[in-house]
């Protein structure tokens, strides 16, 4: 499915004083819905949210506009019915949008009207290669579309004014001339096939951790015919299963496979990190830790993955057993705030956290940060192993003792000597 919808997620932050912000491309599946909405520290339904579209192509008038408080479902579906349509019905709904969506007036949008507008679109007349009054009335005239017309002799036909014909039959008809098709705009009737409470069924796909399209090795680089016997592998899977979808491959084992795609649930995984079908036990592994994983974990450990960027899926798995040698802090957003909230962990408690909102400490937060080991992630900040994100340090790094300088010293020396 082509991205249709650019949307911007925004959560309030009381804590810092602020909004947090995650961007989201509809249609999308679910595991990227619950990606953004971890960025944007969206833990729960109850937490207060705003949605605000910022780019659609299909309904150009639909940016920046505001809308009735509608539903993830909701928008994501309208995104899926507008990759849906046809080009002739792109060009009509940009057509009746306008008046639809009372373009010029400051009104809420109904996200209900939003959805039924993407319906009876098929119903609508569109001419062809008519862009402008003038094409119109000589397309009018040609077709003896109009009764005053008709009456008028063929050979006098010339005497009459196309422009004023046309025009005359745009205001009539409601019609708009649009990316060179005339379109009868007027003809067009909102239908309610959604009730603004029940969205048409949809099958729901269902959980993975990752999804591999698996077929057998080719025979030398014409992937045509092995590409026509693939099968697809929802990981976690049982061993029997997988190596059972081999077999009807006329194989033994899926490592004897190859993949041809790889879909990850979350984005910090790739097809360069799994590498081959020889790995298969490690990725399926993998999937079964995922799938325990609590929700705060499955934060946590794209937060880890982000910041220490492992190379292949050894250490991917070798970070998800070691997720408890993390610390996390979710809520902060930038340097400054972790800054800010570092400070408050080693002031008095009954100093008032407001003298502190003025403060500007982007760059102490960056370098608190090195001094820690901390990283910012998109998803909050996260420790180094073993590492502590509010232990009390000192500005500068100190001077080694005079013991540590021969300690040091004699170190160097043994290398050296080897």
């Amino acid at each position: 499915m082509a991205k249709q919808i650019k949307l911007e997620i925004a959560r309030e932050n009381p804590e810092a004083g602020n909004w947090l912000y995650a961007d989201l491309q509809l249609p999308a599946e679910e595991h990227e819905i619950r990606d953004a909405f971890q960025r944007a520290r969206i833990t729960s339904s109850n937490v207060y949210h705003e949605y605000s579209i910022y780019e659609c192509e299909a309904i150009p008038v639909l940016p920046f506009r505001r809308l009735d408080s509608p539903t993830i479902d909701e928008l994501n579906f309208l995104a899926k019915r507008l990759d849906e349509l046809s080009e002739p019905e792109r060009v009509v709904l940009r057509a009746v949008s306008p008046r639809i969506l009372k373009v010029g007036e400051d009104e809420i949008i109904s996200t209900k009207d939003l959805i039924n507008m993407t319906y009876g679109l098929e119903e609508v007349s569109l001419i062809s290669n008519v862009s402008n009054p003038k094409e119109l009335g000589q397309f009018v005239i040609e077709n003896e579309m109009h009764t005053d017309v008709e009456a008028v002799p063929k050979e006098s036909l010339y005497l009459l004014d196309a422009i004023k014909i046309g025009q005359l039959q745009q205001q009539n008809d409601g019609g708009v001339f649009m990316d060179g098709y005339y379109i009868l705009a007027g003809e067009y009737e909102l239908p309610e096939v959604y009730d603004g409470k029940t969205l048409p069924i949809e099958e729901k796909s269902p959980w993975y951790a990752f999804k591999l399209d698996v077929t057998r090795p080719p025979a030398g680089d014409d992937l045509g015919e092995v590409e026509k016997m693939t099968e697809t592998l929802l990981l976690p899977v049982e061993r029997e299963d997988a190596d059972a979808l081999a077999q009807r491959l006329g194989l033994e084992r899926i490592e004897d496979c190859v993949y041809l795609g790889f879909e990850s649930s979350i984005p910090q995984i790739d097809a360069d990190k799994f590498g081959d079908m020889h790995d298969f036990d490690q990725l399926n592994n993998l999937s079964e830790m995922m799938l325990e994983m609590s929700p705060s974990d499955q934060v946590k450990f794209k937060a880890v993955l982000s910041a220490e960027e492992p190379e292949n899926i050894e250490q991917v798995l070798n970070i998800a057993r070691s997720l408890d040698q993390y610390e996390f802090a979710p809520m902060v957003e930038d340097e400054a705030h972790f800054f800010k909230s570092y400070l408050l962990r080693h002031l008095d408690s009954k100093v008032d956290p407001k003298w502190l909102d003025s403060l500007l400490a982007r760059n102490e937060g960056t370098e608190l940060l090195e001094r820690i080991g901390g990283t910012l992630t998109d998803y909050g900040v996260v420790s180094s192993r073993d590492g502590h994100l509010y232990e009390p340090v000192s500005r500068y790094e100190p001077e080694p003792t005079e013991a540590e300088e021969i300690e040091q010293t004699e170190f160097k020396q043994t290398i050296g000597g080897n």
